[in-house]
């Protein structure tokens, strides 16, 4: 006459307390379970799957409104929903078929500070282009760099918390807005690299830099439209705000990839 999991009083099919469903006689059918409970279950993820994919791709800024209003019970949540397209992205990523450059040849692309290949240089006793040394410093550098993404949407929710101060909103509701807003593109990165590793691509490593570069526009239109929604600016206060938290994003970025590769180096 208690709950099993919290011990409450048993009252109706629910705890009242922690919400437990109460098992039934007929639960621990096979008949029961293959009619009732198989389809419930297939069908509450995928609709919750769904839904908040249809909400994050063509409706920017709905999953955030709706997740900062209470009404969470239909959509998988942000932090949780991003976690697992990063871990699609790590993994197709995982897959790619060429060996990225050496970490001099990285750092020069990467780093216009120069900084970062002055510090390669300065340990000339390591031979950058061995073939091991690549594939360890490049497995170690796809988790530092995923780890960078995942940091990109703490530091541009702080601009976004400047920008629309006077809303007087806390910063976790603008870490959750740009938290969808990375979603957004990761997802579509790890769409674009799906292709390119299904096609075998022998120039994986740049032609994703091509996809990223494709995508950049539709990004600053997503942006745009996704601030317009959730902030409820005027459209020359959201195209201003827009430009910032582009730029904001890929100083970032560009910040985070010059700490991955002076750690990549450091630790050689």
């Amino acid at each position: 006459m208690e709950c099993p999991s919290c011990r409450s009083p048993r009252r109706g099919p629910y705890c009242a307390d922690c919400g437990e469903r109460f098992l039934q006689p007929h639960d621990l059918e096979l008949r029961h379970f293959i009619v009732h409970e198989l389809p419930h279950d297939l069908w509450h993820v995928d609709g919750k799957l769904i839904r908040t994919l249809r909400a994050l791709l063509v409706a920017p800024g709905l999953l955030s409104t709706e997740y900062l209003a209470g009404r969470r019970v239909g959509y998988i949540a942000p932090f949780r929903l991003y976690l697992a397209v990063f871990l699609v992205h790590l993994a197709i990523i995982a897959t790619a078929p060429d060996a990225p450059g050496t970490l001099l040849d990285q750092a020069a692309a990467m780093d216009p500070t120069g900084l970062t290949l002055q510090l390669a240089h300065a340990r000339s006793y390591i031979h950058w282009s061995d073939p091991a040394l690549r594939l360890r410093l490049a497995e170690r550098g796809r988790w530092i760099s995923e780890i960078g993404t995942a940091l990109v949407f703490l530091g541009t929710a702080g601009v976004l918390k400047l920008l629309f101060y006077w809303q007087r909103r806390r910063y976790l509701e603008h870490a959750v807005f740009a938290l969808g807003v990375i979603t957004w593109y990761l997802l579509l990165v790890s769409g674009g690299d799906l292709v390119l590793a299904v096609m075998r691509s022998q120039s994986f490593s740049e032609q994703e830099l091509t996809v990223a570069k494709w995508l950049t526009p539709l990004l600053a239109v997503y942006s745009w439209l996704a601030l317009r929604h959730f902030y409820g600016a005027s459209r020359l206060y959201t195209t201003v705000a827009t430009i910032v938290f582009f730029a904001s994003q890929a100083l970032i970025a560009q910040a985070l990839n010059i700490v991955a590769l002076t750690l990549l180096i450091a630790t050689a």
